[in-house]
């Protein structure tokens, strides 16, 4: 049996779609967890932002920030399947070897209430 290893993943979709059908955006990413079978510790929105370059028309896309337990080989599922998908524009996912728990849980910028002007810390 594989070692289960924490990742963080930040998923990125169009801040249309997430502003109008929010549930269905977090449904989404849950679904995508699912399939690779990952245990999820957290996920929420992290902020909305401008886009360095267009994406499929989008200049705007919000990052939802996640926190899972699975087997290394999982990743690659989870990456085949947003690519795949027609909703999800992208998503980077790393191991999360020097996360705590206590920072998983701290505010994101959207949590916040930050601005796009503001510096994240």
């Amino acid at each position: 049996m594989e070692t289960k290893r924490v990742y963080e993943a930040l998923f990125l979709v169009d801040s249309a779609l997430a502003a109008a059908q929010w549930d269905h955006v977090m449904e989404l990413v849950q679904k995508t967890l699912d399939r690779a079978k990952a245990t999820t510790i957290s996920v929420r929105k992290w902020d909305e932002r401008k886009l360095a370059y267009n994406m499929g028309g989008k200049s705007r896309g919000t990052y939802i920030l996640a926190y899972f337990e699975c087997p290394s080989s999982a990743v690659g599922q989870i990456e085949k399947d947003v690519n795949l998908s027609e909703e999800i524009m992208r998503v980077l996912v790393v191991r999360a070897v020097l996360i705590s728990k206590e920072d998983m849980d701290k505010p994101t910028p959207a949590m916040l209430g930050r601005t796009e002007s503001e510096p994240v810390a």
